[in-house]
């Protein structure tokens, strides 16, 4: 996890979030809500509870094409379904990624999913004392594949870096050219010293820096 993370035990469905109830374990939850969030619960206890019954179905169909017997619910210990799902909040959809509108989805989220499996892992515990260098799970690999292949079509090629960038330094050349065009024939009638060109530099230096922050904000 990224430095900060907190990482909370989800103990069922519509129940408050506690560090622990019981011995027994039926989901986690990490991250935050406004960034990044990362949570495993067990879905068939949301199924049987909330009556969710076309999950089955389409779990069913699934377990038949890999040539699998149905699940039977009753059956606890051979129909638990584990559920992942990693969630993005204001920081990375509108902060991070630029996303402000329905369009910026299809465009931008296959990069953001793409980061998130890469700053969020799920990992086999070993012996080393650092978290970092435990082994991604096959579970993380097949996740982080399905979302490269899924979600392919919803990257433009284009960063929100990029573009900021890019409109950073036409702002810079446009007021150049201003600042250019404005100094060159006032110059030439007062004979304007060395320091008044510094200080037209300097001027052109703060108005770039505002420029850029408006830029950041947009």
């Amino acid at each position: 996890m990224p430095p900060g993370t907190r990482v909370t035990e989800h103990t069922g469905i519509g129940e408050t979030e506690t560090h622990a109830t019981g011995l027994r374990i039926t989901g986690l939850r990490a991250g935050a809500v406004a960034n990044r969030q990362f949570v495993i619960y067990e879905k068939r206890q949301d199924v049987m509870q909330k009556g969710k019954l076309g999950w089955l179905t389409i779990w069913n169909d699934a377990r038949a094409q890999l040539n699998r017997p149905p699940l039977d619910l009753s059956d606890q210990l051979v129909s638990q379904v584990w559920r992942f799902e990693l969630r993005m909040g204001a920081k990375q959809l509108r902060h991070r990624w630029e996303m402000r509108s329905r369009q910026d989805l299809p465009d931008m989220l296959g990069y953001a999913y793409a980061e998130l499996c890469e700053k969020i892992r799920y990992t086999c515990p070993t012996s080393d004392s650092n978290g970092a260098r435990w082994p991604t799970h096959d579970i993380w690999r097949a996740i982080a594949s399905v979302i490269a292949n899924d979600l392919y079509e919803n990257c433009s090629g284009v960063l929100p870096s990029e573009v900021i960038e890019t409109n950073r330094a036409e702002h810079m050349r446009c007021w150049t050219a201003k600042y250019l065009g404005f100094w060159c024939p006032v110059r030439q009638r007062r004979r304007s010293s060395r320091t008044n060109l510094a200080f037209f530099w300097t001027r052109i230096l703060k108005r770039y820096s505002a420029c850029r922050k408006n830029t950041l904000h947009r």
